[in-house]
């Protein structure tokens, strides 16, 4: 229950405090900070990681102060504030890259990427998520390696390369299948399902959309279970199938 965790993490804020552990309050706040993101309080989000940031700056933790930076990153492109997150994402992977982190230098370019994609810069977005395939196939990370593929495959299918976007998605997949990553499967094949729908062919998106509803119904991700449906009706409508389409809205 995410109101029953915050509750504990709220509890564990003020021992750290009582206790003046300021990594340990660094810590809880970062939880904190990502609970309030997951039920969509950004603001709230964002003033538990800009405490957790002023925290790890006044204990000169660079590392933690990346993850921090990264972390409001994602809120701010989330609230759709991408000057906010592009300059959050591109000083945490300064940082990254200056203390040696492919890991985090891969996420933060994957970061600045979605945020270019956002702000319809193509070219520069294919740029970052290409830097972060280069990394991950370098340290061998091959769950970041499927998310700068997806990521690669989203520029394709807002540039309309279909072929290319098709061939992107496929590797992501096949990686989240080897590595059991059931979430990853569940996004991937939604993203198959809306390269064939653009390609204009309808019944083998409903094929993906389908598998892509069961695994999200295995997760018991709703939002992902609702946005497929949504795709499910819309590809079944445009097949003629008005009853059907129905059913799924």
């Amino acid at each position: 229950d995410i109101e029953e965790a915050r509750e504990h993490f709220e509890q564990a804020l003020s021992i750290h405090r009582d206790r003046e552990d300021r990594a340990g309050e660094a810590g809880t706040l970062a939880r904190l900070g990502a609970i309030a993101r997951e039920v969509g309080h950004l603001d709230r989000a964002r003033e538990y990681h800009e405490r957790c940031l002023d925290i790890h700056r006044a204990r000169d933790d660079r590392p933690s102060e990346a993850d921090s930076l990264a972390a409001l990153g994602r809120v701010a492109l989330d609230a759709d504030d991408h000057s906010e997150a592009h300059k959050r994402y591109r000083r945490a992977m300064y940082i990254y890259e200056d203390i040696g982190d492919r890991a985090g230098e891969a996420d933060a370019l994957c970061g600045l990427g979605r945020t270019e994609l956002a702000l319809v810069d193509h070219d520069s977005a294919r740029e970052r998520y290409q830097a972060a395939l280069s990394i991950c196939e370098e340290t061998g990370d091959r769950a970041r390696k499927a998310k700068a593929l997806r990521g690669l495959g989203r520029v394709d299918l807002a540039t309309e390369s279909l072929d290319r976007a098709h061939t992107r998605y496929q590797a992501a997949l096949d990686i989240y299948e080897d590595i059991g990553d059931r979430a990853g499967e569940a996004d991937t094949l939604n993203a198959l399902g809306r390269v064939a729908f653009a390609e204009g062919v309808p019944g083998q998106a409903r094929v993906y959309y389908r598998q892509a509803l069961d695994r999200y119904r295995d997760l018991g991700d709703q939002a992902g279970e609702a946005d497929t449906l949504e795709r499910l009706g819309t590809a079944a409508r445009t097949e003629g199938n008005r009853s059907q389409a129905r059913g799924y809205h």
